[in-house]
């Protein structure tokens, strides 16, 4: 039986611009199920027309609200209620553009997602985060970049009124406690079960050590933390031709690493780094590929 999906995706760009990282990941999620595809920003008509060839794609609207990811999930989400297309549909995922991705097939991932038989899932559950200092923990989550929910759990009525009553908030924080932390606490309280496809600390793993995630199973990097990964890390955990649109769009600026040296072989000079392998590990690499002992 073939498992039917609906993408909810929340997308932004400065410029108005459709990046080739985003047409990426919507080529691949349109393999998989159909989108409903809303922006916080206007887009070009050479945008629009890129996107029209993605036969994936169900619907675009487009325009600044300035309610950031969540005013676009709420504007898609009212879009598919006003049509009553939410019950022909499996799993309704809420996604959005802050990663680049998926670095490998999602397919086999979804499915192995979808056979937890949990009401909602997600691709990275926080645990042990914290807003603004780290007095200040909040509940563990979901992460609002990719969260699915079965869809008789979409269409009842506190989800319903979840989503119809996000508005304009003031801070980032704001934003976290209110809708990403209440997400998953509006599940909870409704005894909805939860699963990830991993979950840990996202201070180091998600953010700090990208690489570590995607071994633990996360498609995607955050584009924040790009900078955190070596370009063997990249070439090892990327597909080609996603590596190639990073590379084309200077996605990647390397993090300058703060412990560098040189050894020497007789005349030969030999440069080594350190960098973070784990939550609060450091090794020595030789040529940024061998681990030194």
């Amino acid at each position: 039986m073939t498992v039917k999906r609906l993408f909810l995706f929340a997308g932004y760009d400065a410029h108005a611009n459709v990046s080739d990282a985003l047409l990426f990941y919507l080529r691949e999620l349109s393999r998989v199920g159909d989108i409903i595809l809303t922006t916080d920003c206007d887009l070009t008509p050479d945008g629009i027309e890129k996107l029209g060839a993605i036969s994936g794609i169900r619907h675009v609207q487009f325009g600044h609200h300035g309610e950031y990811d969540f005013g676009s999930y709420k504007r898609g989400f009212m879009w598919c209620e006003n049509r009553d297309i939410i019950k022909s549909y499996d799993w309704i995922y809420f996604v959005n553009d802050s990663v680049v991705g998926p670095t490998t097939d999602i397919k086999p991932i979804l499915e192995n997602l979808e056979n937890k038989n949990t009401d909602a899932v997600g691709m990275f559950y926080a645990t042990g985060q914290w807003v603004g200092t780290p007095e200040n923990r909040v509940d563990d989550h979901i992460q609002s970049w990719f969260i699915g929910v079965k869809s008789n759990i979409a269409t009842q009525k506190y989800f319903s009124e979840f989503m119809h009553n996000i508005s304009r908030q003031e801070t980032k924080a704001d934003i976290i406690m209110k809708y990403e932390v209440g997400f998953t606490k509006i599940l909870r309280d409704h005894k909805c079960s939860i699963g990830a496809v991993y979950s840990s600390d996202m201070a180091h793993d998600l953010y700090r050590t990208p690489a570590l995630a995607i071994q633990n199973g996360v498609c995607f990097i955050k584009k924040s933390a790009l900078k955190y990964m070596t370009p063997s890390e990249l070439h090892e955990n990327v597909n080609p031709e996603l590596l190639k649109i990073i590379q084309h769009e200077h996605l990647y600026k390397q993090k300058k690493y703060s412990t560098l040296r040189v050894i020497r072989l007789g005349k030969l000079r030999i440069l080594t780094l350190k960098r973070r392998i784990g939550t609060n590990k450091t090794k020595w690499f030789l040529f940024d590929i061998f681990p030194l002992i």
